[in-house]
């Protein structure tokens, strides 16, 4: 998997992650981690290659700072996880 978006310096929180994969997996989680990498979000389930935030996500971002983000997919056996990804938001 590739993650898209978001990355790098942002003027405003993100709406939506994106990432490529090649879609064997049919459900992926994202993991969202703080500036310290403590994970601060986990969303199951996620159908398809993006997922647009919930106000509870959104409020998390909404005072700015470094974040980190990283997609799952597969059992725990066969478990495929991205690179980390990293964006701020100033």
């Amino acid at each position: 998997m590739q993650l898209v978006a978001p990355a790098g310096d942002l003027s405003a929180p993100p709406d939506r992650f994106v990432w490529r994969g090649d879609g064997a997996a049919a459900v992926r989680t994202l993991v969202l981690c703080d500036a310290s990498y403590a994970e601060i979000a986990r969303v199951d389930g996620i159908a398809g290659a993006d997922w647009s935030l919930t106000p509870e996500v959104a409020a998390l971002l909404a005072d700015g700072g470094t974040f980190h983000w990283f997609v799952e997919a597969g059992a725990a056996a066969s478990l495929a996880r991205s690179r980390l990804e990293s964006f701020t938001i100033r």
